[in-house]
């Protein structure tokens, strides 16, 4: 028998917070060809919203909906049977979907930064670097909830936690776009993450592309300092619903990051770093109130892809010392990512990664290509021990890292970075010349999707 798979909702697998308002719907046969199909729609309460009935069509992908207007935060669940030109026919396959906010008024969340004094008299060369603002808010629950949704966008990037454990698989959040017509917001379910009693939301914002280095025309093309949107809607079993928002209430501090630019990289002293902020019980007391900004004035839009992820990790292949605590590591291939540096620090230990695609005659860093992107990570440690040390708002295009600061032995991976996290096929042939070149196509392609198709991962550039 003929049996379905693969069933996707604009393009993904029981997504949660798609705001089009037409879904297009996808599905696999596992053999035979599709002779007629009949898809489903139905409500949480299991009432058919839509029904094609049996439509004589091979169509199995981007058969787009076509019922009545579907309502904000809904889940649905769909299924679809379909009939083969042999005259079988399927069973039924099922997934879900949900929709997010919709509308300018499904949100009741304000647009919140961190205080920061004015820089503007200054010439663009000479205004410092502000901290990363960590922001957070504390709440009650009652009761575990059943459900709870958290909406947030930045501009600029986020990191969220809910009770300290980091909100979903994505990295540089919310992702480049043209600020001032869409921003995009994430949707994530975190109602595993919440509890009775105490419990915490709390955000780290970086610069990104809103505020920080694009191409080669400098910082703040965009806007002069970063902030956050975010809304997380919690419902409890005994059907209670709480919302928490982005306001005035929220409590913000300088975090000990001083510096962090997607093309010169990261600078952080954790000794400057609030211990523990992220955990509920943290006491914000001495912290400042978040202070309201004005909307931008672009539309909100659900995320349409999937984001930047770790789609790979290279372990160290060489590691070579070229003087007193200085290495140069080897991670095998040139890609576009992070290094994690894990090693057993000291108390005000300084480190310094320096990264570049390839070696001059000498065996040092070669530098030259990358213009003005420094490409370089800083670490001043707060306690002794044990660390694991990787930027948060940055990424780097090399396949070389020197090392300052650390003597050997020392552990070192490269987490490849990209958007493009799903292969849908692979390509071989007889000449293994040409594999290289598809080996080497591939490997390019994915360090330049990073958020939009770019021109390279490494120098100042960076454009799609």
């Amino acid at each position: 028998m003929t049996e379905l798979s693969g069933l996707t909702v604009e393009r993904f697998s029981n997504p949660i917070g798609i705001d089009v308002r037409q879904p297009r719907f996808a599905w696999q046969l596992s053999d035979g060809s599709q002779s007629a199909y009949q898809l489903q729609v139905l409500d949480s309460g299991g009432v058919t919203v839509w029904d094609t009935l049996r439509c004589e069509s091979g169509t199995s992908t981007y058969v787009t909906y076509a019922g009545p207007l579907l309502v904000a935060r809904a889940e649905y669940t769909w299924r679809v049977r379909v009939w083969t030109t042999d005259g079988a026919e399927s069973d039924w396959a099922s997934g879900t979907f949900e929709m997010g906010l919709l509308e300018p008024t499904d949100w009741s969340a304000e647009w919140i930064s961190h205080l920061v004094l004015d820089t503007h008299s200054a010439p663009e060369h000479m205004q410092p670097f502000a901290p990363t603002p960590l922001l957070r808010r504390s709440f009650q629950l009652t009761s575990t909830p059943r459900r709870a949704r958290l909406y947030i966008t930045a501009l600029g990037l986020y990191e969220a936690n809910v009770n300290s454990q980091r909100v979903g698989q994505e990295y540089l959040t919310p992702g480049w776009t043209d600020y001032q017509q869409r921003i995009q917001y994430q949707v994530y379910d975190v109602a595993a993450q919440l509890r009775e009693g105490d419990n915490s939301l709390a955000v780290r914002l970086g610069d990104g592309w809103y505020t920080g280095s694009v191409g080669a025309w400098g910082r703040r093309r965009y806007g002069d300092r970063p902030a956050l949107l975010a809304q997380l809607e919690v419902e409890l079993p005994s059907e209670e619903r709480l919302t928490v928002v982005s306001d005035h209430g929220w409590r913000t501090a300088d975090g000990g990051t001083w510096l962090n630019d997607l093309q010169h990289g990261e600078r952080t002293d954790f000794r400057n770093e609030p211990t523990g902020w992220t955990a509920p019980g943290f006491d914000d007391g001495g912290w400042q109130p978040a202070v309201r900004r004005a909307p931008p004035g672009a539309r909100l839009v659900a995320a349409c892809d999937a984001g930047v992820r770790i789609v790979d990790r290279l372990r160290a292949v060489s590691v070579n010392s070229v003087g007193a605590d200085r290495h140069i590591v080897d991670l095998g291939a040139n890609a576009a990512g992070v290094v994690r540096l894990n090693l057993n620090g000291s108390a005000g230990q300084h480190v310094i990664l320096r990264h570049a695609e390839a070696l001059d005659e000498r065996g040092e860093l070669y530098v030259e290509n990358l213009r003005g992107a420094q490409q370089q990570d800083e670490y001043i440690l707060a306690e002794s021990g044990p660390v694991s040390l990787v930027p948060r708002f940055t990424f780097h295009g090399f396949r070389y890292a020197e090392v300052s600061g650390v003597a050997a032995p020392l552990e070192a991976e490269l987490e490849v970075m990209s958007s493009a996290s799903q292969p849908v096929g692979t390509f071989t042939c007889s000449d293994p010349r040409v594999e290289k070149l598809q080996r080497n196509i591939v490997t390019s392609l994915r360090a330049n999707f990073i958020s939009i198709p770019t021109d390279c991962p490494q120098r100042n550039e960076r454009l799609g």
